[in-house]
């Protein structure tokens, strides 16, 4: 009877260390694992995971880090900035921030690009490899190539999103296919010499590829951001201004299909002088801003997500306050006091005040060329790996102490 007793005080003592487990923060939990093996085993448990994964509020982006694409990448705390937002003081940052071990190679590689992130992992394409990261377990896989890539060699636009219908994680890459024979010359500018649009996709339960049915050719170009469920981006046509944006492109992850969105402003913008458009998500909401030359800076948002009529103005930022040589004002975030965090020319990062229409930097790389890519991601226990728990018996722990 006593050693009955005694069992039933271990099994609820054991059930309450692992509410109290569920309820610490990941990295730590990485540290943990080194307690006993029983514990090792628990945290990389797939249930464990899961409910952890519930457990935190992946909505609240002050728990999400700020990844930049510098030489090495370098991560910054989203609460670090809100601080810095709610804060009264007059003078600049600099915020933190620390750099980022990639677990895997990237001293060769040409190219490095954030797909996106979802669930804690990062989705990067180096070269011609797509790798799927989590930064703060540094667990990591290689992913096999599209057949896209033996073919065009090139990815023109993809993105990486969560599929709540499947409770799965995929990419998206696309490129063109393209008219041209040997000798026969064709611009990308104008749209020449292209036929139709190839999309493939990417499960990650699945570990495989799918094409999806072809699309008329459609300019869509870079990162997609993810909204309600969807990627998007901007969709491209030629004129005699070059190319201009007409409409904005939605891959609903769930039904995987393409529609369109109404463009929040008028399809001459390119006669008004604004060199550039860009896209992201402002509050949960689509947001189009427009980079000027000689006017004002403009931001909309899409306030009921689907509804044209619903397009507002909420930023507008004087000509005359714009950081002087500004060649690229990307909003990322906009704090509860309405400040906007901004990256400047891919090398500051920047509060913006609309009531005092005023600028102050918070983060300023001295890493040559900046960064040209930046991701927010959250620090999870989700394993990379396809259809399998992360096997890391014969790892030390002291590999992780790299992202204390």
């Amino acid at each position: 009877m006593a050693d009955r007793q005694q069992q039933l005080v271990l099994s609820e003592l054991n059930a309450i260390i692992v509410e109290i487990l569920l309820r610490l923060p990941a990295k730590s939990l990485v540290r943990f694992r080194c307690v006993s093996k029983a514990w090792r085993d628990l945290i990389w448990e797939s249930y464990f995971i899961k409910n952890h994964l519930s457990h935190n509020d992946t909505k609240n982006i002050l728990n999400s880090k700020l990844l930049l694409s510098t030489s090495p990448p370098q991560a910054i705390d989203y609460a670090a900035l809100s601080n810095l937002a709610s804060s009264n003081e007059e003078d600049d940052g600099p915020v933190a921030s620390r750099e980022v071990d990639y677990p895997v190679d990237t001293r060769l590689v040409c190219l490095k690009i954030f797909v996106g992130s979802c669930n804690g992992l990062v989705c990067l394409l180096l070269d011609f490899n797509f790798v799927l990261l989590n930064p703060c377990t540094r667990v990591f896989q290689s992913l096999p190539s599209p057949t896209l890539f033996s073919r065009y060699r090139t990815a023109m636009f993809y993105g990486f999103g969560y599929d709540s219908a499947t409770d799965d994680c995929k990419i998206v890459v696309g490129s063109y296919r393209s008219l041209a024979r040997s000798g026969h010359r064709y611009h990308f500018l104008n749209g020449e010499g292209f036929k139709e649009t190839m999309i493939e996709v990417f499960a990650l339960k699945t570990g495989s590829w799918r094409t999806l049915e072809r699309l008329d050719f459609v300019m869509l170009i870079g990162q997609g951001c993810v909204v309600n469920g969807a990627l998007h981006w901007l969709k491209h046509q030629p004129s005699e201004h070059g190319l201009i944006v007409s409409n904005i492109m939605c891959f609903d992850l769930a039904e995987e299909k393409f529609r369109e969105i109404a463009f929040p402003c008028p399809l001459n913008y390119a006669e008004r002088d604004y060199f550039s458009v860009g896209i992201g998500a402002i509050r949960d909401c689509l947001t189009v801003y427009f980079e000027p030359d000689g006017l004002d800076y403009r931001m909309w948002v899409m306030k009921e997500y689907g509804v044209k009529e619903s397009w507002a103005e909420i930023i507008r930022i004087p000509f005359e306050v714009l950081p002087q040589e500004l060649g690229m004002l990307q909003p990322l975030f906009m704090f509860e006091n309405d400040e906007v965090l901004m990256t400047i020319n891919w090398e500051v990062l920047a509060l913006y005040n609309p009531k005092e229409n005023t600028f102050r930097n918070v983060f300023k790389t001295h890493v040559m060329n900046g960064w040209r890519q930046i991701t927010t991601y959250i620090e999870t226990l989700v394993s990379p790996l396809i259809g399998a728990a992360p096997n890391l018996s014969n790892q030390h722990c002291e590999s992780f102490t790299t992202f204390v």
